[in-house]
């Protein structure tokens, strides 16, 4: 990191429950670590495919221009479950990549979802059956994570739709919990929020 700029991290998220879920973490962050030196900025592209249409676009006109002379770490967060079966994927990372350095990115990451992000959910089983004031069952039918967490919400006759009204579910969760379950797939975001926090666990 240079120490003539400053620093910011841009968290590109595919969706509305995932902005949600990185504003609680960050919350989570501030409150365990402190505010990190780092300006934050999550803009939510709205779905998959704009990735490629908006993410750098997006970086370019209202961040870079906006906001000069940052060093720009940028976060591109995204389910991973619509690459598994597809012949061609939908997404080419490093023709998004390229883009970004172009716009000059100091670093690119991705923190992906395996599967998607309802499986990271499912970690704090417990507070998703506190919230919809259920106990929680010795099998929770579904063979993903999205389906499971329907499953739960049925047993309350309520209905699950990922990406809306979802904030209410997410502030319940236990984000330390759920962190600490997915500690490798953060480790480059807490690595440039707080850059002494895994030096100091070795």
């Amino acid at each position: 990191m240079s120490l003539s700029q400053k620093n910011m991290c841009v968290i590109f998220t595919e969706g509305e429950t995932d902005r949600l879920f990185y504003l609680r973490l960050i919350d989570f962050y501030v409150k365990k670590y402190k505010k990190s030196k780092c300006t934050i900025i999550i803009k939510n592209l709205e779905c998959i495919g704009n990735f490629k249409k908006k993410a750098a676009a997006y970086f370019n006109n209202e961040i870079c221009k906006k906001h000069p002379d940052y060093n720009y770490y940028i976060f591109l967060t995204y389910d991973t479950d619509v690459f598994e079966f597809s012949a061609k994927p939908p997404i080419n990372w490093v023709e998004i990549e390229v883009k970004l350095y172009s716009y000059n990115a100091t670093n690119v990451y991705h923190i992906k979802a395996e599967k998607m992000i309802e499986d990271w959910f499912l970690f704090d089983i417990d507070g998703i059956c506190i919230n919809l004031g259920i106990k929680s069952p010795h099998k929770i039918k579904g063979n993903t994570g999205l389906e499971k967490i329907k499953f739960l919400f049925k047993q309350k006759n309520r209905i699950y739709v990922k990406g809306h009204n979802t904030n209410d579910l997410i502030n319940s969760l236990n984000i330390e919990k759920i962190r600490n379950a997915i500690n490798k797939q953060l480790s480059c975001l807490e690595n440039i929020l707080y850059p002494k926090l895994h030096k100091s666990k070795k």
